[in-house]
C-alpha cells in the first residue's frame, strides 16, 4: 500500500509564492500583448516584456506543479529557478529600468525570499517530501 506524502507547510507556502509570481508574470505577458503599440510608442520593449513574462510564467507553473506534488526534480528546479529569477530581476532592474531609490528595500526582500527558499528546501521534512535527490 502506498503511503501518501505529507507536504510540509513551508513547501506549501513556497509553492503558493511561486504560483503568485507565475500569475504576476502572466499579467506582464498579457499586459505587454494588450498594450503593445503604446509600449512601443513610448520606447519600451514589448517583445522583451512579453517574452520574459511568458518564460517565467511557464517556468513557474512547472515548478509549482512539481513542488505541490512533491516530484523529486522540483527541488533541484527550485534552486535553479530561484537563482535564475533573482539574476534576471536584478539585471532587469539595473540595466533595463530607470534607477529607483528603493533598491535597499528590494535587496532586503530578495535576501529574505532567497533565504526562505533555501531554508525550506534544505529542511529535513522537505528532503523527505521530495525524496533523496
Amino acid at each position: 500500500m502506498l503511503q501518501s506524502k505529507h507536504r510540509p507547510a513551508s513547501v506549501t507556502i513556497l509553492a503558493l509564492f511561486v504560483l503568485s509570481l507565475s500569475a504576476w508574470n502572466g499579467l506582464r505577458l498579457g499586459s505587454a500583448i494588450a498594450t503593445w503599440k503604446i509600449l512601443a510608442e513610448y520606447g519600451a520593449q514589448p517583445l522583451y516584456i512579453a517574452t520574459s513574462g511568458g518564460f517565467w510564467l511557464i517556468a513557474g507553473i512547472l515548478l509549482f506543479g512539481g513542488l505541490w506534488r512533491g516530484i523529486a526534480w522540483a527541488r533541484k528546479m527550485a534552486y535553479i529557478t530561484a537563482a535564475g529569477y533573482t539574476s534576471w530581476y536584478w539585471c532587469d532592474r539595473l540595466f533595463m529600468q530607470t534607477p529607483h531609490a528603493n533598491w535597499p528595500f528590494a535587496l532586503a526582500v530578495t535576501i529574505i525570499l532567497l533565504s526562505f527558499t533555501l531554508i525550506t528546501l534544505l529542511q529535513r521534512g522537505s528532503i523527505v517530501y521530495f525524496g533523496k535527490t
